[in-house]
């Protein structure tokens, strides 16, 4: 006796897709505290780390470190100043902020779709698992089935 080909097969678990994705946003919220800490350290790099930046996390002999985002407060301050020599290392450290979020964005996303890919690849079945016959199929009825027309409301046998 030939063995029948399985109709249906039980679809794998595919993972939770509906689940929130931390890592991404951890990891992309890290790469923007990295970000503003870079432009902060370029902008008081710029300015040589004067005093009037304020009071740095840590200062050595040569150099400080300031809040990653302190230089949010020095762009406000200093954001009615015609000199060129605040605005242009001020304008620079914002820019990096700006072409930095960009990556920091695709990033998250990049992680993201990327987590959901790896999650549906088992959801092949996930609807159902009902394919296309693969050996031809007989269109003829099997002897015990009796095949019927339907003719405006009469019945005839056929």
């Amino acid at each position: 006796m030939s063995r029948q080909p399985d109709l249906y097969r039980t679809p794998r678990k595919p993972g939770y897709l509906g689940g929130y994705n931390w890592r991404a946003t951890v990891f992309g919220l890290l790469l923007l505290v990295l970000v503003s800490f870079v432009a902060t350290e370029y902008i008081a790099a710029q300015f040589q780390y004067q005093p009037a930046l304020g009071p740095p996390l840590l200062r050595t002999k040569t150099n400080a470190i300031y809040q990653p985002f302190a230089w949010v407060l020095w762009g406000w301050y200093n954001s009615t100043s015609q000199d060129p020599r605040i605005r242009k290392p001020l304008f620079i450290g914002e820019m990096i902020v700006f072409v930095g979020s960009f990556g920091c964005i695709a990033i998250f996303f990049v992680m993201t779709n990327r987590r959901s890919r790896r999650l549906m690849e088992n959801a092949e079945d996930l609807h159902g698992s009902a394919r296309w016959p693969t050996e031809p199929i007989s269109r003829t009825p099997p002897h015990h089935v009796q095949a019927r027309r339907l003719r405006w409301g009469v019945v005839s046998r056929g």
